[in-house]
């Protein structure tokens, strides 16, 4: 007969700041991308279905990597699945409209039109997260890069899908998959990062100059993704039939470059924050809101995954109670080293305060729980 799991004192889940708006624009959202998938898919079923597939998976793949990215302060569920659909719904409708009402040709319109209209579409995620109490999840660099890529996901996720439902046979399907969510996986995400670095400068160093020079650059790249292979052919001798070496080439030269360098950005980023939450451990550990085996936990990842794995044998409650105490510690942290530097407001303040004192209060703090069945008091043997 297996021994039942021990049944831990788990903390209740701390607050969070509420708000119906996150939850009225998924639902809406979700019906409004389902709407338009619909129609989509009315038109050509089988490219629909085969297009489906590999938008789909790279979808996945992408919303994964910004999962790793954000890892050490996971941003709540509510507000990612929030920017997510707000770029696969209200960012795409707005841009077709835009995009449909100014007279250009084909190819200004995707070299020229497009990008001005769709980044600043895209940009307009800042404006549902910056405002009010949800302002204070945007942190950190690292945030406000994670909201822009989720936001750019799902719009890339749906153009795909209209993209590949208008191919005209099997060989577009196979440039498409090559170039919409093989070389383009991370297009619009990345795009969209540099409006996002511009957002955060303004944001902690002030400038709004930053904001815009952001901006430009994301519709300078979105631009050159779009019309580059065209100019590039052209200017090359390598004719219509040219375009997917011109794009090869521009991807290598320009794109390659890009990406490593964002990549190395959000990565020094992320290093900068666990400096500042491992800064404030010890504070913690004095104040009394964690453990020393807390502290020890939560600035060691590989004992952070053994401590969560150790945790599941327990039940799922315990894990999930492991899981609200990290994220807690990480951002009680981040906020007690903003405020040290003269960041941030009285909401801040407020916020690190309510995580304290549920720090404070927790009844199943690491180190403190039962390791074993509790006996009554004996007197060993002298000889013991």
């Amino acid at each position: 007969m297996s021994t039942p799991p021990l049944q831990y004192p788990l903390a209740p889940k701390p607050v969070r700041r509420r708000g119906v708006l996150p939850l009225v624009i998924t639902i809406v959202g979700a019906i409004v991308i389902l709407l338009m998938v619909a129609v989509i898919g009315a038109g050509s079923p089988s490219h629909f279905i085969i297009g489906a597939i590999p938008s789909t998976a790279a979808l996945i793949v992408c919303l994964l990597c910004y999962r790793w990215l954000d890892r050490w302060e996971p941003e709540p569920i509510r507000l990612t699945m929030m920017a997510l659909i707000w770029g696969g719904s209200a960012v795409v409708i707005f841009s077709l409209i835009v995009e449909v009402a100014i007279p250009a040709d084909k190819f200004t319109t995707l070299a020229v039109v497009a990008p001005i209209v769709e980044e600043l579409a895209k940009a307009s995620v800042f404006l549902l997260i910056a405002t009010g109490d949800r302002k204070l999840e945007l942190t950190s660099l690292t945030d406000h890069i994670f909201y822009a890529g989720v936001c750019a996901l799902g719009f890339a996720f749906v153009e795909n899908l209209g993209y590949f439902a208008s191919a005209e046979g099997a060989e577009d399907l196979v440039v498409m998959t090559l170039v919409r969510t093989g070389f383009g996986v991370f297009g619009h995400p990345l795009y969209t990062t540099a409006t996002a670095v511009g957002i955060w400068a303004w944001r902690n160093k002030g400038g709004f100059w930053k904001v815009i020079v952001g901006y430009v650059v994301a519709c300078l790249l979105h631009g050159l993704w779009n019309g580059g292979p065209t100019l590039a052919a052209s200017a090359l001798g390598l004719g219509t039939n040219g375009q997917l070496t011109a794009m090869i080439l521009i991807y290598v030269v320009l794109f390659v470059p890009v990406f490593v360098g964002t990549v190395v950005m959000t990565t020094r980023n992320r290093r900068k924050e666990s400096e500042a939450v491992r800064s404030q451990l010890p504070l913690m550990v004095e104040a009394g809101l964690v453990t020393p085996a807390e502290a020890d936990m939560v600035a060691d990842p590989r004992k952070r995954r053994a401590v969560l794995a150790d945790s599941g044998k327990h039940g799922r409650a315990a894990k999930r109670s492991q899981k609200r105490t990290i994220t807690a510690v990480t951002e009680a942290a981040l906020s007690q080293h903003r405020i040290a530097k003269g960041q941030g407001g009285p909401e801040l303040v407020r916020r690190r305060d309510q995580l304290s004192e549920w720090l404070r209060a927790r009844p199943d703090k690491l180190g403190r729980l039962p390791a074993m069945p509790q006996f009554p008091p004996m007197q060993p043997p002298q000889n013991w």
